[in-house]
């Protein structure tokens, strides 16, 4: 999840793609502690289709964190473990991060690039434009 802002939670979103030839059950995604809250589509998913599992994590406590939530699927004899992990920062020093993440210099005034075809796109029209308005010259 990467750096969060303490008492700001956050939500991460799993896609599950059923690769198999049944319809796949999501039957329990549980997290390990009750600073995370775990989602799931409850309806079978077709094969070659997807289903969400989503993980929202608090964000109260203050450091790294490492956070686990158990997934059963139905007709599997095994659980399978979704680890979302991050830091969790106070407001001050996750405002100071963001700030320095910000580009240093803006880019003003760059010309577009023209490659070899767009010049000469660009010579063809101008000669042709050249042609279509140049007034005849009258002979006296």
């Amino acid at each position: 999840m990467g750096n969060l802002e303490q008492n700001k939670p956050e939500t991460v979103t799993f896609v599950v793609t059923n690769i198999s030839s049944e319809p796949l059950i999501i039957e329990q995604a549980s997290p390990t502690c009750g600073c995370t809250i775990g989602d799931y589509t409850k309806s079978p998913i077709a094969p070659g289709k997807t289903g969400q599992i989503t993980a929202k994590y608090n964000a109260a406590a203050l450091g790294h964190f490492d956070k686990h939530l158990k997934v059963k699927f139905a007709g599997a004899s095994d659980e399978k473990t979704i680890t979302i992990q991050g830091d969790v920062l106070t407001p001050d020093e996750y405002a100071k991060l963001k700030e320095s993440s910000k580009p240093s210099a803006a880019i003003k005034d760059v010309a577009p690039v023209q490659t070899k075809s767009s010049k000469h796109a660009a010579k063809k029209a101008a000669k042709n434009n050249a042609a279509k308005t140049a007034a005849p010259v009258a002979k006296q």
